[in-house]
């Protein structure tokens, strides 16, 4: 750490050193004759691919003014810098040549989910179209199989790259910061946001949420970078910061722990990931802890993530967490008072708020419009008094950043290979899902195929006993079986040719070993007696139930673990009619199944699957073993 600091340090004084020079005539050393006038002038440093990043975002730094700092430090967007105003004379900066803006604010849950110009993707269904979409992780979760994500990240950071890569050879790839993977655990059923972390259980999601970060960021899994010359695939943030798991009072409330559950349990996931991977970035919560915004934490944000756990990245706030922390009610510890817009953001900023990203609710001022008032406010912080030192540090590890991704670089080897690819892919498929390679869709199946878990076996009732030919009746129940919501912060899609359903899936799977197998579909939530006689007709009845994120979500807890639409009461009765039912479920987290476990013989329980749902159909003909383990607590009833 002594060494980082030492390195920084030189490098802030090289680039002012530089600054001062900048407007001085070079006298040749020979004769004392000025440099010809045509000469042509020096590359500057932060384009200069033989310096460090580091060292060239240094450069770039002590070039801005303060505004233009400002304008840097928030997400959605920080506006290019024309080259006239730049300070050095240089080409347009951060967003370099061509782009009028660069934003922070990217998702990559299970998948491509850019935010363009803010657009919310909480709920799924927005960004780009047709990306690959992954199944949810908490299905990852299920697998146990920290390789297998990796290899899943590989292909997310390629698919990225080649979304996200110019058209041409100036320039690189942009905006290529994203706010995943979610690595709060879960501790309450019923929390919005399960689907999106991993489990209850520190250990295992630090062993999955590793894997994707080293995949994401383009590192091999002993942490080293894949590309020879250092650049990133992209940067990864894990969130949220921290012991956040709470929708209902997220920006009006947040936990109470002891020292010893903080430590040992909600601070262990970013312990062991940034252990494991040097993370990028980290993200804090809308949140407090014990009282204090962690937005706002010189504890969480120096003390413990950079100087206990050696974090080397960039701290981000959640979507306007610095802007809305007033609803927390926080005081000034110095005066007793309510804290004032000033001081609020220059208190964030040094205590290591680098990144305010806003755009996500309606907040009071932000880095970018309040940047003078900070700096002439006279505000003493942890830190001591905010002067524009303070925005200097947190601006050079944004920058950095972003210059390590190569967006200020030419002819990079990333961006080359993303576009050798699309090649490849549009040449083997005419259609706009080419993207959608058969590799990337392998590993979809895959982790659908090891995340289904098995819940309830009678009699040894799975894997369906299948004639290889001949007459076999199969019912497949509820409205849920051709539903395919891809889970919270999915892509959105306008080409469906490669999606499969789990009523495909099922069909699909059946089909592979009786061809002459026959299906009757009651896409409804509730049977009655005109359904009754072709249910009691069927070999097997198969029972689909499902949530969408009207169910629970960002921003929505569930109020129970209870089925959503009364699903439960579907499962009972055609179990009741037919002894050889099978329960499917594609929820969020776990739910009640002691109401209808006595009338089914098996129960399959999987969170979102992606794009092609075909887990399920595999397990119940026995095409995979299943293999998913459970990652949080089922409770036995709503009354647990």
């Amino acid at each position: 750490m002594k060494r980082m600091k030492k390195a920084f340090a030189l490098c802030c004084v090289l680039a002012l050193i530089l600054q001062l020079f900048a407007g001085m005539t070079l006298v040749s050393a020979a004769d004392g004759d000025p440099a010809p006038a045509d000469e042509s002038p020096a590359i500057p440093i932060y384009e200069d691919t033989s310096y460090s990043f580091a060292e060239r975002a240094a450069d770039l730094v002590a070039r801005m003014t303060l505004s233009q700092k400002g304008s840097q430090m928030i997400s959605s967007p920080a506006p290019a810098i024309n080259a006239s105003a730049l300070g050095g004379g240089a080409l347009n900066v951060p967003a370099t040549k061509n782009l009028s803006q660069y934003y922070w604010w990217n998702e990559g849950l299970h998948g491509y989910n850019r935010i363009d110009n803010g657009a919310s993707v909480r709920g799924g269904g927005a960004g780009p179209s047709n990306a690959t979409s992954y199944p949810q992780s908490l299905t990852v979760g299920s697998t146990w199989n920290p390789e297998l994500y990796y290899q899943e990240a590989l292909q997310v950071s390629d698919e990225i790259r080649e979304r996200t890569s110019r058209s041409t050879q100036t320039g690189n790839a942009i905006d290529l910061n994203f706010y995943s993977p979610t690595v709060n655990l879960q501790r309450d059923p019923r929390w919005g946001r399960n689907e999106e972390s991993y489990s209850e259980d520190p250990y295992l999601t630090v062993k999955m949420g590793s894997q994707y970060v080293l995949g994401l960021e383009g590192k091999n899994q002993d942490g080293t970078m894949i590309d020879p010359n250092g650049y990133y695939r992209l940067h990864s943030t894990i969130k949220h910061y921290v012991a956040n798991n709470s929708e209902s009072n997220r920006l009006n409330g947040g936990a109470t722990t002891s020292l010893d559950a903080l430590r040992n349990y909600y601070l262990a996931p970013y312990r062991g990931i940034i252990k494991a991977t040097d993370v990028s970035s980290v993200m804090t919560a809308y949140s407090s802890l014990n009282g204090e915004p962690c937005s706002y934490s010189s504890y969480l944000m120096e003390t413990m993530l950079r100087q206990t756990y050696g974090f080397s990245g960039h701290i981000t706030s959640d979507c306007d967490a610095v802007g809305t922390m007033s609803r927390l009610n926080y005081r000034n510890p110095r005066t007793g008072a309510t804290l004032t817009n000033v001081e609020r953001l220059a208190g964030a900023l040094a205590h290591g708020e680098d990144l305010e990203c806003n755009g996500g609710y309606t907040g009071t001022g932000n880095y970018n419009s309040y940047s003078s008032q900070m700096v002439s406010g006279n505000v003493q912080t942890d830190k001591g008094l905010f002067t524009e030192n303070s925005m200097d540090i947190s601006l050079h590890r944004l920058m950095t950043a972003r210059i390590s991704t190569g967006e200020f670089d030419d002819n990079l080897a990333l961006t080359q290979a993303a576009m050798d690819r699309i090649a490849a892919q549009q040449a083997a498929d005419s259609t706009s899902v080419y993207n959608q390679t058969p590799e990337r869709l392998a590993i979809l199946e895959q982790v659908n195929n090891e995340g289904v878990v098995m819940l309830q076996n009678k009699d040894n009732f799975l894997p369906l006993q299948i004639p290889a030919s001949g007459e076999y009746k199969v019912v497949i129940v509820g409205a849920w079986q051709t539903n395919m919501y891809l889970g919270l912060y999915s892509a959105g899609a306008n080409n469906r040719a490669k999606q499969i359903t789990i009523q495909q899936g099922i069909e699909n799977a059946i089909k592979a070993k009786n061809p002459d197998a026959t299906f009757t579909y009651i896409t409804s939530d509730s049977v009655s007696e005109t359904n009754r006689e072709v249910i009691e007709a069927a070999n097997v009845c198969v029972v689909v139930g499902g949530a969408n994120n009207q169910y629970s979500a960002e921003d929505r807890d569930r109020s129970s673990i209870a089925m959503n639409n009364n699903q439960a009461t579907m499962f009972n009765q055609v179990g009741q009619w037919n002894p050889n039912t099978v329960a499917v479920m594609e929820y969020c987290g776990p739910v009640e199944t002691y109401t209808f476990s006595s009338n089914v013989k098996a129960i399959l329980w999987s969170s979102f699957e992606g794009l092609r749902k075909v887990g399920f159909g595999n397990v119940i003909t026995g095409a995979v073993n299943p293999s998913g383990k459970l990652t949080a607590t089922w409770f036995h009833s709503t009354a647990d």
